[in-house]
């Protein structure tokens, strides 16, 4: 950047921190602005653009003119990775006063949450997404300005989790039912494997009921206790460390939930001979390779073993090999889905086989 361009950046930002929305338009209607890339161009060491700097400082008419003008980019990263709506999140949540936080929430949040929305689902270098931080920002909006919201929400997320929990006992009595029918049509074919397809369901289904009995969520007291006459730095800690960790039980809860299904769907596919149509699949062709490994993983995942996790990985490296899919499966599924799920099952195989126990182990601490 040259001295003069600087120059020219040392005003909009000056323009930025005095909230001068008159000077700022000033400058950029003139042609040597506009050419200036103002959208994309870092302005600092932290590498924010305006449009960072504006969130950071709580400027929600300059985010509001920017935004309206197309000199933001909502996509655009600083170093660490945080998109503008990041910034402006991470900046409000640290707002103790109710008041204040209310109506920052409004206008820095609400009044542009259109225009930003599409960086939603960007993730930061810490791997936290825009949406992350909304819910929580919100949690404690809904909170500030009464509860009943929030109470609301609460009542909604228990009804879905009974919901789930009440077709997960269906489908397990149902599959219980037809559990063996068909193992002796398979009992030759599988006598030389470690285990089959069906064998390897049969455990995890097991595995995820036993975890799924001893498995209870529990809503934070902070939200249903009753509404404090004071909000210190303290309690908004709390009610967000509160609201992470249920977050992150229905997160767990949801892929539990997923790899039951996907195991029952396994499961249904050996015990029947019908032609496979593609809702017969435990999977959908539209499922990223990452998603579903991410299910077929799991009990490598959770287990504290090396030893075990490596056996259990060259088990389904072995178990979801295109070969021997394609053996016990190809000539019942349908001609026009046949080639997709085939090379579905291909990506399946060459994931697991990237997958290293060792990484994953170090990761995880």
């Amino acid at each position: 950047m040259t001295p003069k361009i600087k120059k020219r950046f040392d005003r909009l930002v000056m323009c930025v921190r005095l909230n001068d929305i008159q000077r700022l338009e000033h400058y950029i209607k003139r042609k040597k602005y506009a050419k200036m890339h103002l959208d994309e161009t870092r302005i600092n060491k932290r590498r924010e653009t305006l449009l960072h700097l504006a969130c950071r400082l709580g400027k929600h008419e300059i985010v509001k003119f920017l935004l309206n003008n197309l000199i933001g980019d909502p996509t655009s990263m600083d170093y660490k990775g945080n998109t503008p709506l990041h910034v402006a999140l991470k900046a409000i949540m640290k707002i103790d006063e109710k008041n204040l936080y209310i109506a920052a929430y409004r206008k820095m949040i609400l009044a542009n949450l259109k225009e930003m929305s599409v960086s939603l689902t960007q993730t930061n270098l810490n791997g936290q997404t825009a949406k992350d931080l909304l819910d929580l920002a919100d949690s404690v909006y809904q909170y500030h300005l009464g509860g009943s919201e929030k109470k609301e929400e609460y009542s909604q997320q228990k009804n879905e989790q009974e919901w789930e929990r009440k077709l997960a006992a269906e489908l397990d009595y149902e599959y219980e039912n037809h559990w063996g029918k068909y193992e002796k049509d398979f009992l030759q074919e599988d006598t030389d494997e470690t285990e089959s397809y069906d064998s390897w369901a049969t455990r995890m289904i097991f595995e995820h009921k036993q975890k799924n009995s001893a498995r209870k969520f529990s809503i934070p007291s902070q939200a249903q206790s009753n509404h404090k006459s004071s909000w210190t730095e303290e309690d908004q800690k709390k009610f967000l460390k509160d609201e992470e960790t249920r977050r992150q039980l229905q997160k767990t809860s949801r892929t539990a939930d997923r790899r039951f299904l996907f195991l029952s769907k396994l499961s249904m596919l050996i015990k029947t001979e019908n032609p496979i149509e593609i809702s017969d699949l435990p999977f959908q062709l539209t499922d990223t390779v990452e998603s579903i490994g991410q299910v077929i993983l799991l009990h490598v995942k959770e287990s504290e073993d090396a030893d075990a996790k490596r056996k259990a990985l060259r088990e389904l490296q072995r178990l979801w090999h295109p070969d021997k899919f394609s053996q016990k499966f190809s000539t019942r599924l349908k001609e026009e889905i046949r080639e997709s799920v085939l090379r579905k099952v291909t990506e399946i195989s060459q994931y697991l086989n990237a997958f290293n126990c060792g990484t994953e182990a170090n990761n995880s601490r």
